[in-house]
This record gives structure tokens, sequence and C-alpha cells, in this order.
């Protein structure tokens, strides 16, 4: 059973998102743009005659998932995003979560077929949210399936949540619960994307069971159940995976 409160997920108003950071070497000029299937601009490289300089670089949640269809701006072909997921750390929710009511009995439930833990959030699509809100709190939020004939299904009628102070180097609980009611408002200066496929530099850290490979590409990509950038411009972006009962952080840059 899903919050009843839950509102579904936004996402900051913007246009529509051209182009790529791109980096040039010496006097090398030629630029390997991207962009969304009905884009037609990118970022550009100035030269100077001696010296050329790339736009700033600006971290764009958006701009390191697949499903903007980024293509070569010359032949037209499929490339991988032009930013990616650095990761540079997690944080084991499994006891904040057990302190709330999602025990081992909850976690069993529903999972990927390939997941390879029991530990856990559940799979189904609305079940997990994750925002910022106008007080700069990260507050991840979910509710597991409900499995009719199953004795633990009862039990995840709950609502669980834990809220995080994301203002140091790295996440900290402060606060954890299992009731339902209204939540804080969404800060409108962040962005929120569920299930988006992503560039990620070190895939390695992440389950196997969300690593996949891009068909266009033959890029290796991962599959975040949710993803926030707490405040648009800045690097610092917070997720969850299906396969596992960690938050995730870490911080965007170019991919090229």
């Amino acid at each position: 059973m899903t919050d009843p409160n839950q509102h579904p997920v936004s996402q900051s108003p913007r246009g529509v998102l051209l182009g790529c950071a791109a980096t040039a070497v010496g006097l090398v000029v030629a630029l390997t743009g991207c962009s969304g299937s009905d884009s037609a601009g990118a970022d550009t490289v100035v030269s100077t005659g001696t010296t050329t300089s790339a736009a700033e670089f600006v971290p764009d949640l958006f701009n390191a998932e697949f499903s903007d269809g980024w293509r070569d701006k010359k032949t037209q072909q499929p490339v991988t995003p032009p930013q990616r997921i650095r990761i540079t750390g997690s944080l084991d929710l499994t006891e904040a979560a057990e302190s709330i009511g999602y025990g081992a009995a909850e976690r069993r439930l529903p999972k990927k077929a390939d997941a390879t833990t029991d530990s856990s959030f559940p799979i189904n699509a609305n079940s997990v949210r994750m925002y910022t809100d106008t007080d700069n709190v990260l507050r991840l939020s979910w509710s597991c399936e409900f499995v009719g004939d199953d004795p633990d299904g009862e039990n995840c009628q709950k609502v669980y949540r834990i809220a995080f102070d994301v203002s140091g180097s790295e996440p900290e609980i402060v606060e954890t619960t299992n009731t339902v009611g209204p939540q804080p408002d969404e800060l409108m200066d962040s962005t929120t994307l569920t299930y988006p496929r992503v560039v990620v530099a070190d895939p390695t850290q992440l389950p196997k069971s969300v690593i996949g490979t891009d068909r266009a590409t033959g890029a290796t990509t991962a599959l975040l159940h949710v993803v926030a950038q707490p405040r648009d411009g800045l690097a610092k972006v917070y997720f969850v995976v299906t396969d596992s009962l960690k938050l995730y952080f870490g911080e965007l840059e170019p991919s090229r």
C-alpha cells in the first residue's frame, strides 16, 4: 500500500535541455555534441587562436540519464549522456529501517527476480519517494507491496520514513518514523528522478542486479530506484536502488 498522502514526484521547471559539456585540448575545437532527439543546440567551445576554453560545467541530473536520446551532432549516432555520477559513499539504512518496523519479514516481500539479497527496498513503481523539502532536509519514504494471503503483507501497509541532514559532506539521519501524515513541501529548486538509467563512474560499488548495458551505445548503465539532486546547480546527488538498503551519495561530473 502506498502512502495516501504521497503526491507525484515533481521536477524543477525548466526549458528544453540543450547540449552537453565538452572538454577541448590545445587547438582542437571539434566538438562531439549531444542533445535530445528534438534538440538542435549544444554548449560551444570558443577558440582564441592560441587557447581553447569550454563553457563552465553546470551539474544537471537530467544530463546523466539516457532517456533524452543523446546523439553525436555530426554522425547522429547515439552517445552516452554528457554527465555521470561519481559515488563518494553510502549509508546503510538497515538499523534505521528496522527501528520503524521494516524488518526481515517485510523486506522479503516481492523483489526483482534477480535480486541477490532480501535486505532491500520494494520494487513497485510508486513505492519509494525521495525529495528535498523547503528546509533543505532530504526525505526518503517507502511502503512495501501488499501481498494477498501473505501474513507478512499486512505489516507493509505502513509508511516508512527517514529524513537526512545533507548540509555536510555525508548525510546524517535526523528523523525516522512510520506514521502517516502531512509532509513538508518540496523545494522547487531541486530535482528528483524515478527509475532513471544513468552513467555511474564506478558501477562496481552497486549491486550487480541494477547494472546493465545500453543497447545503442554499449555503455554500462545503472538503473536507480530514485535519485535526488537537492539543489539545482550543485553537484551532490543521493539515490537508492532496489537490491540494497543503502542511501548512496555522490557527485555529478562531466563524462567527456
